[in-house]
């Protein structure tokens, strides 16, 4: 007797579809929702200054070294984010990561959306974890209801939601939570444009407008607009088959769903696109940086040996060497140099069952398989960057924007899609357990020819690679294995039992998919995670939280990312989802390998030691080195050195080395006279040429104390005119707000070392007076005479009124959605 989708009992059928999603979730992420664990793949205390120095603390545990994303970018914009918002202040400016950034428009955390109201009633990694369960509960629901309303059982429905809901590419980015948080509304996007077409109705174009939003909210539009796009393809071709009379009425409605979609992610799309176009993102990655980030087919391999490519997972303790994640260890970093590019991203595991499940759908053809195999088909192709189809879609909304392997999203959905139609085909049909046995004695096969494939292709050199290889593939021996007997099974009781295979096919599909995600993110006790140090209290007693900045020296992972922001210390590097162009140019000055050029999101840390007596330095208030014990070695050699030539000739004397810290291998120097955060100059030059302005400022002939350089047009008697230069008293009100005091006899030009961006605006009293971009991308105006309290603020004007506009945009949606009837 074969399932189909009409149910005697749904509410019970759909009842323990819930109940075992539900499970798989508990298990994947038990220790963070209920033993009050981080469920976060990378701990800060491997590494300066937060080192655990001490063999008998205890501290023992297994780390993710290619997920530290969540550590140097996620969490610590959240901490930020947070902060403000408890204190009733839109987090708008971040002055803690570079030259000061924007921050709600970077989408480093997700004010808008409604999971933040967790973020505030709940401690961080409590929410963090109730929020990833969530999501991951909403796509495999709206998974299981879209595949039973277009027929499939309950346990074919469950099979493709276990699959979208635990596939590598979703378990494989919890420490990317942007992306959960996106693709669990992809299958709700999918149901509302199917019923969009069958019923154009105000009602499900509301729900489908608020789904649209809601996901371009999530923290990811670029992986948002990709699942639109694959939406739309899939509500035109199902609009083919309508009448011409609804068709219209369809697009009425799906423009209304769009309309509605938009003004509710304005208010955090504009600020985002205005950030955009100032970045070195606009446009676009080149197609020859496409290429690169490429998906390569023989990644493939990992569809059914997911550690085949290794697992950056390793058991660490207190008395570990392991300071970086380059040394940890080579051997892993076969096929591409990048290891989170060779693992997180190449990794596309859907489980094996499931691979033998698509492999049945193809003969079934049941409704939406033709466009889910073709759109499988594309995005394999897409993420592959394969000639021809790359030029037709590079300016696909999203594509061009980030890393090609994103498409991968599509091609897993498809694959969960897929497993559905063979899982219901397996129901419908039980004398396919011929196929089964035919798979089990393929996986068998696979098995004993894994066995000596270390011996004869493994590219490793030593003995100890090959060894590794072996000992990652173990795990993979054991899916095999595990998995061909569960099919070998399924195929003696089809006949009899289809409903019972079926429950049997769930449960290893289940159990592999599990014990991948939990292998993959080893939870971890949050206690010491962003625990502060003696030498950041120090740098935050120096003035480092609001005046002075600090720049990283030969120490790429200290400090690392943004995590220097939830300390409130003032970090010259750093990253950012969107780094502004501006910025960046002005630090490549200093050193021109500090930006990471196929990636320009990277500050980098200094190199050099002739770097750390640039004037560029100075003008960004950089007072204080932070270096390792590496890095202290070699400035000490530096000095030694320096103090050797004639004084005149003397650049780094004047570093001094004011702490070091040899239990969190940490040293920190102090440059001399940096210059103040705001300051005046007695002249302004102006250069417009970009070009000619960057190599004046990288020359000696730049003073920054003693002169401005200007690039817009500005009123001709500023250039020859002597400006006053008196003190000016800085003090920052807010995290983006700014209070000077300066008494001048006549006009005065003040500087201010912060990134010039649209939003900054300056009053001058109950006056609003113009700012100008001055040493290629900060702050400067002129001041008239007299005593003076200035105000700088970043804000934009039209802000308030979009964040009127998203409040009736959802109250709209809202209403439209709960009211009955009515044609679109």
């Amino acid at each position: 007797m074969s399932e189909t989708g009409a149910s005697r009992s749904p509410f019970l059928e759909r009842g323990s579809t819930l109940l075992v999603l539900v499970a798989a979730i508990a298990v994947l992420l038990f220790e963070p929702l209920f033993q009050g664990a981080a469920p976060l793949s990378f701990d800060n205390r491997i590494f300066p200054p937060f080192v655990v120095h001490t063999p008998d603390d205890g501290f023992r545990g297994e780390m993710n070294f290619a997920t530290s994303d969540i550590n140097g970018f996620v969490m610590p914009e959240a901490i930020s984010s947070l902060e403000r918002l408890k204190r009733g202040e839109l987090p708008h400016w971040n002055p803690y990561l570079m030259a000061g950034q924007p921050l709600l428009a970077d989408l480093g955390f997700p004010v808008f959306y409604p999971t933040t109201l967790l973020f505030l009633v709940l401690p961080l990694f409590l929410a963090q974890s109730w929020s990833l369960a969530l999501h991951l509960l909403f796509l495999g629901l709206g998974t299981s209801w879209l595949l039973r309303r277009h027929g499939r059982g309950t346990q074919a429905a469950l099979c493709g939601a276990l699959v979208a809901m635990l596939c590598s590419f979703v378990v494989f980015r919890l420490h990317i939570p942007h992306f959960v948080r996106t693709v669990a509304w992809c299958p709700w996007l999918f149901l509302g444009a199917e019923s969009l077409v069958a019923r154009p109705r105000v009602r499900t174009a509301a729900w489908l407008g608020l789904g649209i939003g809601a996901s371009l909210l999530a923290g990811m539009p670029q992986t948002a607009l990709l699942q639109l796009f694959a939406v739309g393809i899939r509500a035109l071709l199902l609009l083919q088959q309508e009448s011409a009379g609804n068709r219209w009425r369809v697009v009425r409605a799906g423009l209304l769903a769009g309309g509605l979609g938009a003004l509710v992610s304005a208010v955090q799309l504009l600020p985002a696109s205005e950030l955009l176009s100032e970045s070195w993102r606009q446009g676009g990655l080149p197609r020859s940086e496409l290429v690169r980030k490429r998906w390569e087919p023989e990644c493939g391999l990992a569809s059914v040996a997911p550690h085949f490519f290794g697992n950056p997972v390793q058991e660490v303790s207190a008395d570990s060497d392991l300071r970086r994640v380059a040394e940890f260890p080579s051997h892993r970093r076969w096929l591409v140099p990048d290891v989170q590019n060779n693992v997180v991203e190449n990794t596309v595991y859907v489980g094996l069952v499931t691979l033998l499940l698509v492999l049945l759908a193809i003969r079934c053809q049941r409704s939406g398989d033709r466009f889910f195999a073709a759109a499988l088909v594309l995005s394999l192709c897409l993420a592959a960057c394969v000639p021809g189809i790359i030029d037709v879609f590079r300016w696909l909304p999203g594509f061009s924007a980030g890393s090609p392997k994103r498409v991968l999203w599509i091609a897993s959905f498809a694959l969960a899609w897929l497993a559905s139609s063979g899982m219901q085909g397996l129901l419908d049909k039980p004398q396919a357990r011929w196929l089964f046995l035919g798979s089990a004695g393929f996986l068998a096969a696979s098995v004993v020819g894994l066995l000596p494939y270390e011996q004869w292709w493994f590219p490793g050199e030593t003995v100890d690679d090959r060894a590794w290889f072996r000992a990652e593939l173990q795990r993979d021996w054991v899916s095999l294995a595990f998995s061909g007997a569960a099919l070998g099974g399924s195929a003696l009781l089809l006949r009899h039992r289809p409903k019972l295979t079926a429950a049997l096919l769930n449960l290893v599909l289940a159990f592999d998919l599990v014990s991948l995600g939990r292998d993959f993110n080893p939870p971890q006790s949050p206690d010491q995670q962003f625990a502060t140090t003696p030498s950041l209290e120090w740098l935050r007693e120096q003035g480092v939280e609001d005046t002075w900045r600090f720049v990283p020296f030969r120490a790429d992972y200290l400090l690392g990312g943004g995590l220097a922001q939830v300390f409130h210390l003032r970090n010259a590097a750093g990253v950012a989802a969107m780094l502004d162009r501006e910025t960046g140019e002005f630090l490549q000055l200093i050193e021109a390998d500090i930006l990471d050029e196929q990636d320009p999101r990277f500050i980098r840390s200094l190199q050099m030691p002739q770097s750390l007596t640039s004037p560029l330095l100075d003008f960004l208030g950089v007072r204080f080195v932070v270096t390792s014990v590496e890095g202290f070695l070699e400035l000490e050699h530096a000095c030694k050195s320096d103090a050797e030539l004639p004084r005149d000739q003397q650049r780094l004397a004047g570093l001094n080395l004011v702490l070091r810290h040899d239990d969190e291998r940490i040293a920190i120097y102090e440059r001399p006279d940096p210059c103040p955060p705001a300051f005046t100059v007695p002249s302004v030059r102006r250069i417009s040429d970009p070009e000619e302005r960057r190599d004046f400022l990288a020359s000696n002939d730049f003073r920054p104390r003693e002169e401005a350089v200007v690039d817009g047009e500005v009123p001709a008697e500023w250039l020859t005119r002597e400006w006053s230069t008196p003190e000016v008293e800085f003090r920052r009100t807010s995290s983006q707000g700014i209070d000077l005091r300066l008494s001048t006899p006549s006009s005065a030009f003040l500087v201010v070392s912060e990134s010039w961006f649209p939003g900054w605006r300056c009053r001058l009293g109950d006056e609003e007076i113009p700012l100008h971009r001055v040493n290629h991308g900060f702050l400067g105006f002129e001041v008239p005479p007299g005593d003076h309290q200035v105000q700088l603020f970043y804000d934009s004007p039209w802000f308030p009124g979009m964040m009127v506009l998203h409040v009736v945009a959802v109250a709209a949606g809202m209403i439209l959605w709960l009211r009955r009837g009515g044609r679109a």
